[in-house]
C-alpha cells in the first residue's frame, strides 16, 4: 500500500471516530428533529455508537423491522445507525404512496449504498437518479412489453426441461430412487442460463456443465455484500488495505468484476454485430435494446457504456431474483404437501405427462393455482426484502417531520406480515388467499401493490416495490419462475430434508442461509 493511500485510509477512519463522537454529543437522537417520530432505543443508549445495528445484525434479515412495527403501530417509525444517527422505516399505505408515489421526485436513491454495486454493474437503470433515470427507462421500456417477454416463454420452459432430464438422469442410478441438492445452488443453474439465451443470446450451459467460470466470479463478487462488509467499509476501510485475508478479497474483487464486465463487453460485441447484420431473429433482451436505442434520435442514445451498464444490471437483477423466488418456494412445497399436491393436480390437468411442456395461456393466466402460489411465496419472502431512499428536501410524511438528507427505508418483508394488511393467519404459506384475487382489464397479474389489483392497501403487496422506479423486469422474472415451476413440480415431488436452523441472510436478494437441503423424487403417477 502506498503512503498516500495509507494516509487516506488513516484519514478516513479518523474522521469517521469524530463525525461518530460529534453526532454522539451533539447530535444525539433526543434532541434530534426526528425525535416526534416513534421508536426504538439502543441497548444502554446513549452511550453506544451503534445504535440498533447489533440486533439488525444478530436477528434474522428484516425481523427487527417487523417487530417494531408491530410494537409502535406509527405507520412511520425511528431507529438508530451508526453513531446513533436516526433513520427512518415507513410501512404504511399513506407514507408508501407519498414516497414511491406523489411526492417520488422527493426522493432518491443512496448513492453510497450503490457504490460499490457501481463498480460492477456500472450506472444502469438500479442506480441512475432523476431525469437519467427517466431516460434510460424510457428506451429500455420496449424490451419488457407484454408481447416480448410472453415470446421468451419458451425459453424459459427449455431450460426447465433440461433441468428436468438432468435430474432424471441421476436419479436413474441414485439409491432409494431420491436425489438430494443443496437447492439455491441448484437453482442457479437453469435461471442462469435462461437469463444468458434470454437476455444475451449467449450459453453458460450451467445445467449441462454444472458450472460457468462467469457465474463463479459474479457469484463471488454477491457475496460481498452484506451488512457485515458495509460495516467494515463504513467505520474501517482501512482493513481493506492491511489485513492480509481483506486485502485478497479487495484484490479478489476488483479481478472478478473485471472479468465479469470483459466477459458481458464480449457478448455486447457480439449483439451488436448480431444486430447490425439485419438479424431480425435476435430477440433477447439486449438485441431488442439495441434496436431500440438505435431507433432514438441520434443524441438521445444510450452510450455504449450505458448499454453496458443496462446488461450488467439485467445479469444480476434477472439471475438472483428469480433463483432465490424459486428455492424459497420449492421449500414452502416441501413444508405444505397438500399444497404441493393440489398444484399437482392443476398441473397433471395443463400436462398430462411428466414430460410434458406447460402451454403460453397456462402460464401467463393469472386465474390458476400456481400463479397464487408464486404471488404467495413473493409474499413471504420477497426476493430484496429491504430498499431505501434519501429524503432529497424537507418533507412530511403522515404528520412526521422528514428532513433532508433522511435515509428513509421500505421493507416489503415487513408490510407482506402484517396482519392488518393480511389477517391473522399472515403467517400461513396459503396460496388460496389469491385465488379470489382481481385482475387488470387485460387479465394480466398486477405483482405490485396496487390495491385495484390485488383487493388490498397501497403497499401491503409489493415484491418489486412501487411507483417509477419499481422492478421494470417483474413480467419477465414471475412468468419464468412460473415456467420453471410448472416444468419441475410436473415431474418431481420434492420432500423436505431435516438439517439444522436455516436464516434468511440478507445479502442483494434473502438467501437461505447455510443453504437449504432438498430431495427429489419421481412423482408417482
Amino acid at each position: 500500500m502506498s503512503d498516500r493511500t495509507a494516509a487516506a485510509a488513516i484519514s478516513a477512519a479518523v474522521l469517521g471516530f469524530l463525525y461518530g463522537v460529534y453526532a454522539l454529543l451533539v447530535h444525539p437522537v433526543y434532541v434530534n428533529r426526528l425525535s416526534a417520530i416513534p421508536g426504538p432505543k439502543p441497548k444502554n443508549f446513549p452511550f453506544t455508537i451503534l445504535g440498533n445495528i447489533p440486533e439488525i445484525i444478530k436477528e434474522e434479515a428484516a425481523a427487527p423491522y417487523l417487530r417494531w412495527a408491530k410494537q409502535f403501530k406509527s405507520g412511520v417509525i425511528r431507529y438508530h445507525h451508526l453513531f446513533n444517527r436516526p433513520r427512518v422505516l415507513v410501512y404504511s399505505s399513506t407514507g408508501l404512496r407519498h414516497v414511491f408515489g406523489t411526492h417520488a421526485s422527493r426522493y432518491g436513491k443512496d448513492s453510497a449504498t450503490f457504490e460499490q454495486l457501481n463498480r460492477v454493474l456500472g450506472k444502469g437503470l438500479l442506480t441512475v437518479e432523476d431525469n437519467l433515470h427517466k431516460h434510460h427507462r424510457a428506451i429500455i421500456n420496449p424490451v419488457f412489453r407484454v408481447k416480448h417477454i410472453n415470446s421468451l416463454v419458451p425459453t424459459f420452459i427449455t431450460s426447465g426441461v433440461e433441468t428436468r432430464n438432468a435430474w432424471n438422469a441421476k436419479l436413474s442410478t441414485a439409491a432409494n430412487n431420491q436425489l438430494e441438492v443443496e437447492l439455491s445452488e441448484e437453482m442457479s443453474k437453469p435461471t442462469l442460463d435462461v437469463i444468458g439465451r434470454a437476455g444475451f443470446g449467449y450459453e453458460f450451459n450451467a445445467v449441462s456443465d454444472g458450472q460457468s467460470p462467469l457465474y463463479e466470479q459474479y457469484k463471488f463478487v454477491l457475496s460481498r455484500f452484506n451488512i457485515s462488509e458495509a460495516l467494515i467499509n463504513t467505520l474501517l476501510p482501512f482493513l481493506n488495505w492491511i489485513v492480509p485475508s481483506r486485502k485478497r478479497a479487495r484484490i479478489q474483487f476488483n479481478l472478478a468484476a473485471a472479468e465479469i464486465q470483459r466477459n458481458c463487453r464480449e457478448i455486447l460485441e457480439t449483439r451488436k454485430a448480431a444486430v447490425a447484420s439485419g438479424n431480425d431473429a435476435a430477440n433477447d433482451l439486449v438485441s431488442v435494446l439495441l434496436k431500440a436505442n438505435h431507433a432514438e434520435n441520434e443524441k438521445s442514445r444510450l452510450t455504449d457504456e450505458d448499454v453496458m451498464a443496462q446488461a450488467m444490471t439485467f445479469l444480476a437483477a434477472g439471475h438472483e431474483t428469480t433463483s432465490v423466488a424459486l428455492t424459497w418456494t420449492l421449500d414452502f412445497l416441501a413444508n405444505n404437501p397438500k399444497v404441493q399436491q393440489t398444484l399437482l393436480a392443476e398441473l397433471r390437468t395443463q400436462m398430462p405427462l411428466p414430460d410434458s411442456e406447460p402451454s403460453l395461456e397456462y402460464i401467463t393466466s393469472t386465474k390458476t393455482y400456481l400463479d397464487a402460489v408464486c404471488k404467495e411465496s413473493l409474499r413471504l419472502v420477497p426476493p430484496a426484502p429491504l430498499t431505501s431512499r434519501i429524503a432529497l428536501q424537507d418533507d412530511e410524511i403522515d404528520g412526521f417531520f422528514i428532513p433532508k438528507g433522511t435515509t428513509v427505508f421500505i421493507s416489503p418483508a415487513v408490510n407482506h406480515r402484517l396482519e392488518e394488511f393480511w389477517g391473522p393467519d399472515v403467517l400461513e404459506f396459503k396460496p388460496e388467499r389469491w385465488m379470489s384475487s382481481n385482475t387488470d382489464s387485460n387479465g394480466e397479474a398486477d405483482h405490485e401493490g396496487d390495491s385495484s389489483t390485488t383487493g388490498k392497501p397501497y403497499g401491503a403487496y409489493m415484491p418489486f416495490l412501487l411507483g417509477p422506479r419499481n422492478c421494470i423486469g417483474q413480467r419477465f422474472a414471475v412468468l419464468e419462475m412460473k415456467a420453471l415451476l410448472a416444468v419441475f413440480v410436473r415431474a418431481f415431488e420434492f420432500v423436505k430434508v431435516e438439517q439444522g436452523i436455516v436464516k434468511k441472510k440478507l445479502l442483494l436478494t434473502w438467501k437461505p442461509h447455510p443453504g437449504l437441503q432438498m430431495k427429489i423424487q419421481k412423482v408417482k403417477e
